[in-house]
């Protein structure tokens, strides 16, 4: 199992709108897609303007198989839903041990 931990900036004001959005337009996309295991959302008291989401995979593989053009499309809806892109800070991957 691989582990894909994204940390984005989201001001406080626009959290909830954004995990709205993100829980009705990326999460689904990605259950349809093969290894797909589940999501959450991790909120650090000591960084409030950061969400940090890790994604559970089944393979790295089968992660990085999901079509660029479904990516794209759908990060396209989440910004226009929104009316504005959020910075990435910073993006890792993990295998999971044992």
């Amino acid at each position: 199992m691989v582990v894909e931990w994204l940390r984005v900036h989201v001001p406080t004001p626009w959290q909830e709108p954004y995990l709205e959005a993100d829980a009705r337009i990326w999460t689904p996309v990605l259950a349809t897609q093969p290894g797909f295991l589940g999501k959450q959302v991790w909120l650090e008291p000591s960084q409030p303007e950061e969400l940090i989401l890790v994604i559970h995979w089944a393979s790295l593989v089968q992660w990085k198989a999901i079509p660029g053009e479904i990516l794209q499309a759908t990060e396209a809806h989440f910004v226009a839903v929104l009316g504005q892109s959020f910075s990435l800070l910073e993006s890792r991957v993990f295998e999971v041990q044992g």
